[in-house]
């Protein structure tokens, strides 16, 4: 959200879509919790999981890339489709996580409060991560056109720490 913004701007989008634009990723992450709430070919899925996660960066590193580009009809699809495809991944993330600790975790409260808390986290670490791109450029060490790149790149190690941690804790 913090984002938004900028990526329209850059984009092209004439002043006042923003909330238009923006909501494209919550009417896609509305269709994909009826869609799984309707169809259950997802539950006990892999796919879910790492299809979600896949999706929310995929998603995110568009939006970043479509600020990248000349501002005009191409720069606009890629944001909005990149808006689409994170709000989809951000629903079967939700879904799936919520289904997981009510499942596996025998719908004990603490499941829960688990689950909420991860998505507390994840709402600290994605600003977290373009607060500190827009503090490098604040403080010199960047300039302007690559604020963007460095928050995607601390987007893509906060995501590869993760995938880390999550393997070395089954070994």
């Amino acid at each position: 959200n913090p984002f938004l913004p900028e990526m329209t701007r850059a984009a092209g989008f004439p002043l006042g879509w923003g909330p238009i634009v923006g909501g494209a990723w919550l009417a896609s992450r509305v269709a994909t919790f009826a869609i799984m709430n309707r169809w259950h070919g997802w539950l006990g899925s892999r796919l879910t999981a790492t299809g979600g996660a896949w999706a929310c960066i995929l998603g995110f590193a568009m939006c970043v890339a479509c600020t990248l580009l000349p501002a005009g009809l191409t720069a606009q699809v890629i944001a909005v489709v990149g808006l689409v495809v994170f709000g989809i991944g951000i629903a079967t993330v939700y879904v799936g996580a919520l289904y997981y600790a009510m499942e596996v975790g025998a719908a004990a409260v603490d499941e829960g409060g688990k689950h909420e808390a991860l998505i507390g986290l994840g709402y600290t670490a994605g600003p977290l991560c373009g607060l500190g791109a827009v503090g490098l450029w604040s403080a010199g060490v960047i300039g302007v056109g690559v604020v963007n790149p460095v928050m995607l790149g601390r987007v893509a190690l906060t995501a590869g720490a993760g995938r880390a941690w999550q393997v070395a804790k089954k070994l």
